[in-house]
């Protein structure tokens, strides 16, 4: 077997394929090399290192030293996730080219471009992980594993014989990423088809154009939204709309739903009634667009929140509490693409959802930016001295599975050997400077931390030291880039002094808890808006998943970034061993802009929100400096050489905040308040607006509320609500003669006005 692949590493060599070697039955580069880097196509070379590990896997270097670039179709390791079926529903036939059929039962399709990556000045294609669900794009910077090489007992196979190493076929553009200055899509922007000379023609290219509808991540939600633009937007018929959706809409989505099926048939048809029963816009919006853009005042649509965003009634009180208290935004699904970050922190939310009991990828995106953030710490930094030290919170409900991605963390912490990034149990400011003594760079995971800080806000006499933790954590969060002084101590000693403390923090806890114990005070203490804060809403139904041992890749990567010693800089002196030293990780020009549009918009609402007294204007005063952090974080996960914050990197992190920011806003404003009458006020709005569109009867509110001390009081709490617009109430023509009761953020203009009109006319 060891000749054969050492015969076929030569082969591949002689096509001027740049080769190396991985360890026997993995696709792990032996350690102290590095990897792809060392791939080449002198024989010599490769002779000597079969010599030396005879068994060794073969490794490609793809995209420019090799002239080969690779469409990845996985299966089998990604729950429900077919790379073939992604394919197919995506209408594109590859061309033939020479292929191999993978363990896992996936393949790899092997192209080049033009013969010359430059040629006719096409760029070759990027580096792209889940271009689509089960499809990884592999270009420069990465490397796969080639025949005859075994992983786990079986064997790499080379197929397409009709085409020869020295025959490949051109790279498709249909499996081309977005260029790197391709702005993400955010769910306020609107797309911009070409003008067409019809309605149906428009709507035609607004379907081509949306995002499609993904198992498992927010498919329904994303169909909802295709049929509120057809039947809304466009103001088509339900036959219309149905036939377009079917024809244009369903083929791109993964899988698509059956035809055949009379209950995916009948899928189709709730989507459209549902979307005509619940308009989020006026009737006709994209008609009035020529090219579909989105105004920036849309962002205060429905209370600034988010415009185009809305998840069904039904399906969002199917996954509540009768009973509960806690009021949620309208919001729809996080975007996909923020969802799938590139590099090891999107690895890392992957492996984290494939494995979840309950899938919840907001919260494995919160936990997986931390942990690469305390993992980077200290090791490297932007141009401005920036670091990677975020604190995140993952807000979701009990027995949601919130507290999966905390567990995967400390397998991978085991799994890469690096238990000493992991802090402990947090009981005083001093446990914290003990703790980041012996080692700088820390990660604090915080079960239950609403609990934490309900403690800390209600310390009495007897716990002043409980006083000091969050204080602490707001020093150390600008610390990160400069010595840390310490307490001066009652003993007489010398203060702790920690070079850049890189410190972490990820926690998670319910709603309830979370906003029950929000204040003010913590609003304008600048603690909230040093958090990130991931809510979910959903309550996912349980699954059976298989215990998965960290992947290899993973684990090989974390380890090697946590052993990772940058040297001191040439000059350095004295301080060449007194102080961590860091790779700086230049911007580039265009990320530059947008971090200072982002900056100046960032700026702007937190103006707008003050004026109008509104006290979310606190969260948007980091919102640049964790937008920034967000992407060098990401920036270096990409790339553990050579990293660079380019626009895609900033656009990522600059949108992953604006988006946390918004929704955090919106939560506070519906379940924060400020004095008793606030709060009584607000446990009677929730009860509503629990409901949702239905709404319910006056006397089912008196009964649910018999801890209001007398009508009188009742009354006046409805009248304010009325007075702000938030309710409304009037008879149910369905319900009698009763007094029915709304929440107006679930109707559409036109029915809120019904109902006063019917309120009218009977009195």
């Amino acid at each position: 077997m060891s000749s054969t692949i050492l015969d076929a590493a030569l082969k591949y060599a002689e096509q001027g394929w740049k080769v190396f070697p991985l360890q026997p039955n993995t696709k792990i580069p032996f350690p102290g090399t590095n990897g792809v880097k060392d791939a080449t196509d002198n024989p010599e070379t490769i002779r000597a290192w079969w010599n030396v590990h005879p068994d060794a896997n073969v490794g490609l270097a793809c995209g420019e030293p090799s002239g080969v670039w690779v469409v990845d179709i996985d299966v089998g390791h990604k729950a429900g996730v077919d790379g073939f079926a992604s394919l197919a529903g995506m209408n594109i036939t590859l061309p033939e080219t020479i292929y191999q059929d993978t363990p896992s039962g996936g393949r790899h399709y092997l192209y080049t471009v033009n013969g010359d990556p430059y040629a006719d000045k096409k760029e070759p294609p990027r580096n792209k992980n889940n271009f689509m669900p089960g499809i990884d794009i592999r270009g420069t910077g990465y490397y796969i594993v080639l025949a005859p090489s075994v992983i786990d007992g079986k064997q790499y196979v080379m197929g397409g014989h009709s085409h020869g190493l020295d025959d490949l076929a051109e790279y498709p553009d249909s499996m081309r990423p977005e260029p790197p200055g391709a702005r993400l899509p955010m769910p306020w922007d609107m797309p911009k088809p070409q003008p067409a000379s019809s309605v149906a023609d428009r709507a035609r290219a607004y379907l081509r154009e949306c995002d499609p509808a993904v198992q498992g991540m927010g498919g329904h939600n994303a169909l909802l939204w295709a049929a509120q633009a057809m039947v809304v937007g466009f103001k088509l018929s339900d036959a219309e709309a149905l036939q377009l959706l079917w024809s244009e809409y369903n083929p791109r989505c993964s899988p698509p739903w059956d035809a055949g099926s009379a209950r995916d048939r009948k899928d189709f048809e709730r989507k459209v009634a549902e979307a005509r029963r619940h308009p989020v816009k006026e009737d006709g919006w994209l008609l009035k667009e020529t090219q579909f853009n989105a105004a920036d005042d849309a962002l205060d649509f429905a209370g600034a929140a988010l415009a185009e965003s809305f998840l069904s009634p039904p399906e969002r009180k199917a996954d509540k509490a009768e009973e509960s208290t806690l009021v949620t935004a309208p919001l729809t699904d996080i975007p996909q693409e923020l969802l799938n970050p590139p590099g090891l922190v999107g690895d890392i939310c992957r492996w984290m959802n494939d494995t979840a009991g309950c899938y919840q990828p907001v919260l494995a995106l919160g936990a997986s930016l931390v942990f690469c953030g305390a993992l980077f710490g200290r090791k490297v930094k932007d141009e401005s001295n920036g670091r990677t030290n975020i604190y995140g919170m993952g807000v979701g409900h009990s027995s949601a599975g919130k507290d999966h991605a905390a567990k995967c963390i400390a397998r991978i912490i085991q799994a890469a050997r690096c238990e000493g990034l992991l802090g402990g149990e947090v009981t005083s400011d001093t446990a914290i400077e003990i703790s980041l003594k012996e080692s700088p760079s820390k990660l604090f995971v915080m079960d239950e931390v609403g609990h934490f800080l309900r403690t800390i806000n209600q310390a009495k006499g007897t716990t002043p030291h409980l006083k000091t933790i969050v204080p602490m954590f707001m020093k150390l969060f600008s610390a990160a880039n400069s010595l840390y002084i310490g307490k001066q101590r009652v003993t007489g000693g010398p203060a702790n002094q920690i070079d850049q403390p890189c410190v972490c923090i990820w926690g998670v806890t319910s709603p309830q808890i979370l906003f029950d114990n929000m204040t003010r005070e913590e609003l304008e203490g600048g603690w909230t808006a040093r958090n990130l804060v991931f809510i979910t809403d959903t309550r996912p139904e349980y699954r059976f998943t298989r215990e998965s041992t960290v992947p290899d890749h993973i684990a090989t990567l974390v380890q090697a970034w946590y052993s990772r010693v940058v040297p001191p800089p040439e000059g350095a002196g004295n301080l060449a061993h007194a102080r961590a030293w860091q790779i700086v990780v230049p911007t580039a020009p265009d990320a530059l802009d947008v971090f200072a549009k982002f900056g100046h918009k960032a700026h702007e609402r937190m103006l707008k929100a003050d004026k109008s007294g509104d006290v979310c204007n606190y969260l948007w005063g980091k919102a640049l400096e964790n937008a920034r952090r967000i992407a060098l974080i990401v920036a270096c996960g990409e790339n553990f050489d050579g990293m660079e914050i380019g626009k895609a990197e900033a656009e990522y992190g600059c949108q992953l905040v604006e988006w946390l920011i918004y929704r955090l806003s919106e939560a506070v404003h519906n379940n924060v308040a400020e004095t008793g009458w606030e709060h009584d006020k607000q446990r009677i709005y929730k009860l509503v607006a629990n409901t949702q569109g239905e709404g319910m009867s006056k006397s089912e509110l008196t009964r649910k509320t018999q801890w209001v001390k007398d009508r009188r009081a009742r009354n006046d709490y409805l009248d304010d609500l009325a007075d702000a617009g938030m309710i409304v109430s009037g008879p149910a023509s369905e319900h009698g003669w009763r007094i029915w009761v709304w929440a107006t953020k679930w109707l559409s203009k036109e029915r809120v006005k019904e109902i006063i009109e019917a309120r009218r006319a009977e009195s």
